[in-house]
């Protein structure tokens, strides 16, 4: 008969020896830091002649640790015990103090105001959270000494919002993107929508090749699939996270799926405000609304490109998961700030790079002939200078795609076609740059498709250019000088 195994604290509250419950208690922890690669001792020495529960270690960074059941909470006469063994160790050791009765008032004020030695407090409810592994105990430990040491605040995660105690970064820190949306008279625009479908896809203005390396070998992934985040600053701390470690840029994009509808946007900053505005997202739509969305932020760096993949609610009150996938050039020399983002984003452990098993991981497809398409958007500079376009998808509900494909041969793109088929509206990059207003702009046409996926969504750069009367003199001039040059080459080779 199958059955559940029971959970290791519901069994320990049953006990009625305390002392037993107490190092039951202490042994489990023991185990919890050990299995999360924390080099731990029990009982050690270290203040000596005062006895201590625990000692652990993890990579410079060291703890004295205290476990605690029983059933007043932990008091100053327990506070002054614990800084009596903490005075016996070098100053760099940090007490923690796991209490699952949790602790007084006045010990919280305490430890908050007197930081000489970083103490961290952990309640019952935060050692559930550990044991049940909706956090680990590198982001916890982590949180509440960044919290402890640059804010003076005790902060207690109660497993629903764990970024609650930290104000948000300032989103105008953020990357500022190079391309703004406007309308075809020049307006602002906060994004762009159309008709669309639940398709995690992603419009690229900078599309990023790993394995276009003079190395050998190809590139590796690398796949963050967090715990459940249900705080709505979520997102802006990860972001924030990748900021510092050099992986936003001004060329960022993002798209937001609803059951019927798509909005697209650029910047870290419009993809959070986009998030929050959910409200005015729907204020025009007419199709049906389903109680979750899918959102997707894009971008490239020099070390490679990521998705940020979001699943959250329709009323923008919750995220029911947050996961990260990138696609670097190789494993870096110094891993020190992907391991600094696996803690931001709770996963310290279990994160390991994933070699590409082949080349190629962008899929080009070029279009045949010259495919004109309608523009309702642009995507502009400060100067006014055109870098973008967003024009109305002539594959729309069609099924005359792999026609218009130089050589016919689509069977690299797999569900993609049917995904661009189901999207009103494509965001696509200008290969030659025009002044917006340009009266010289005859018309504009689709050049190539390339498509890259991620683990979570497929990223989709649509290259697009312009007609107009220097270009068509051009392509002439260019034609002529080719035909010339290329017969003087043939009849060299032939005498």
């Amino acid at each position: 008969m199958f059955s559940l195994a029971p959970d290791p604290l519901e069994l320990l509250s049953r006990m009625k020896d305390r002392h037993k419950r107490g190092h039951k208690f202490e042994h489990l922890l023991a185990e919890l830091l050990s299995e999360a690669n924390y080099r731990v001792t029990t009982n050690p020495a270290i203040a000596k002649p005062r006895q201590t529960d625990i000692f652990a270690a993890k990579d410079a960074t060291e703890y004295l640790v205290e476990a605690k059941w029983q059933e007043p909470p932990f008091d100053l006469d327990d506070l002054d015990s614990h800084r009596a063994r903490m005075g016996r160790t070098p100053q760099h050791v940090i007490g923690v103090v796991f209490s699952m009765s949790g602790f007084s008032e006045t010990v919280v004020r305490e430890v908050a105001s007197r930081r000489e030695r970083v103490i961290l407090l952990v309640d019952g409810e935060e050692v559930k959270g550990l044991f049940r592994g909706n956090i680990s105990p590198d982001t916890l430990l982590r949180d509440k000494r960044d919290a402890l040491v640059q804010d003076a605040k005790i902060p207690f995660w109660n497993g629903a919002s764990r970024w609650s105690h930290i104000s948000p970064p300032e989103p105008r820190l953020l990357p500022r993107p190079d391309l703004a949306l406007r309308s075809l008279d020049g307006k602002s625009l906060p994004w762009v929508s159309g008709r669309g479908t639940f398709d995690r896809i992603v419009f690229a203005q900078a599309l990023t090749d790993v394995d276009w390396v003079p190395a050998l070998g190809h590139g590796v992934g690398f796949h963050l699939g967090l715990v459940l985040e249900y705080d709505t600053d979520a997102v802006a701390h990860i972001l924030n996270a990748l900021k510092d470690i050099g992986w936003l840029s001004q060329n960022g994009t993002y798209s937001i799926q609803q059951a019927e509808t798509s909005w697209h946007g650029v910047g870290a900053k419009g993809f959070l405000s986009a998030l929050g505005a959910y409200k005015r997202r729907y204020r025009l739509q007419t199709g049906h609304l389903h109680h979750s969305e899918a959102a997707t932020y894009y971008d490239a760096s020099r070390h490679g490109m990521f998705t940020l993949a979001v699943d959250m609610s329709s009323r923008g009150d919750c995220f029911r998961r947050i996961a990260l996938s990138a696609l670097l050039y190789g494993i870096p020399v110094d891993t020190d700030p992907l391991k600094r983002l696996a803690i931001t984003c709770g996963q310290s452990d279990n994160v390991y790079f994933r070699p590409l098993s082949g080349p190629g991981p962008v899929i080009t497809v070029p279009f045949r002939g010259e495919i004109k398409v309608e523009p309702c958007g642009f995507l502009c500079t400060d100067r006014k200078w055109v870098g973008g376009l967003v024009v109305r998808n002539p594959f729309y509900h069609t099924t005359t795609f792999a026609q218009y494909v130089e050589g016919g041969d689509v069977a690299g793109l797999g569900d993609s076609i049917r995904a661009l088929r189901e999207q009103e509206i494509l965001v696509c990059r200008l290969s030659s740059w025009h002044p917006l207003g340009d009266e010289d702009v005859h018309y504009y046409h689709l050049r190539r498709l390339e498509v890259v996926r991620t683990y979570d969504a497929a990223v989709w750069g649509v290259q697009c250019d312009w007609r107009g009367p220097t270009s068509q003199v051009d392509d002439a001039l260019t034609s002529m000088f080719f035909g010339e040059f290329g017969e003087v080459v043939g009849q060299r080779d032939d005498g």
